[in-house]
């Protein structure tokens, strides 16, 4: 039964991805995508939270030289605005077009168009990364990123990450609706608490389990390590070893 249930709310998740950001976009907009730069300056740390009402986000490591980052959005996206703070992170968020901030996507949509956001951070800054979507999948390939923070939340649509092998960091994940995936790097050392409600859930082989956390061999002298946790309240959720 729970099975049925948890097939059902999946379902319903990929028809609400499928029309609000699968749809092919229009060639007579796509040359007013929006491209954004923040300079590097003199910050020593890239601490962004970035808020998505509904688009798919894809992260790399390719920002340009003496990028903190580099960013584009689709024109159905909408533009990413930042939101002015005297002090901590970087804030933006993504407007959809012609609306304010907090307007409902589906207000000023049109169906026609593909919502998407690309996102490249610089590999040698390190980085606190903070991501907020409401609908549409995350896939981030951090394999190169100098990350010391990643929190990930999102509401409806899958999370894919590759993690880096370098540092000691920190990763939270929370998915209310959607599948979870987390790509280890092979030496990278990892904690992993998992608080799942329903769904399958996958570990890599030879992880240690006390109650909710699993933890790879060596972690606690490992020099480069992760401490993970995955928040799945609808969806599967698989940990895996790159190469495994």
């Amino acid at each position: 039964m729970k099975r049925a249930a948890l097939g059902l709310l999946l379902a319903l998740a990929a028809l609400t991805l499928a029309y609000a950001t699968s749809r092919p976009v229009d060639p007579s907009r796509a040359a007013h995508a929006q491209t954004l730069t923040e300079p590097l300056g003199t910050s020593r740390v890239a601490k962004l939270e970035i808020h998505v009402p509904a688009a798919d986000v894809r992260v790399d490591t390719r920002a340009g030289a003496g990028h903190l980052f580099d960013a584009q959005a689709t024109p159905a996206a909408g533009r990413l605005v930042r939101r002015l703070r005297p002090t901590g992170p970087l804030v933006y968020e993504l407007q959809a077009p012609g609306r304010g901030p907090g307007v409902p996507w589906w207000l000023s949509w049109n169906g026609q168009e593909r919502r998407t956001l690309d996102l490249a951070l610089n590999p040698a800054m390190p980085t606190e990364l903070a991501l907020v979507s409401n609908v549409g999948e995350m896939k981030l390939n951090l394999r190169n990123a100098a990350l010391r923070r990643l929190k990930l939340q999102g509401h409806a649509g899958d999370i894919g990450v590759i993690l880096p092998a370098r540092g000691q960091y920190r990763v939270h994940i929370a998915s209310k609706l959607g599948e979870v995936a987390v790509v280890l790097p092979t030496r990278l050392a990892a904690r992993v608490t998992v608080r799942q409600r329903l769904g399958d859930l996958s570990m890599p082989q030879g992880f240690t389990r006390r109650g909710d956390v699993y933890t790879s061999a060596g972690y606690a002298q490992a020099a480069q390590r992760v401490d993970l946790t995955i928040e799945a309240n609808l969806g599967d959720v698989a940990v895996s070893v790159e190469g495994e």
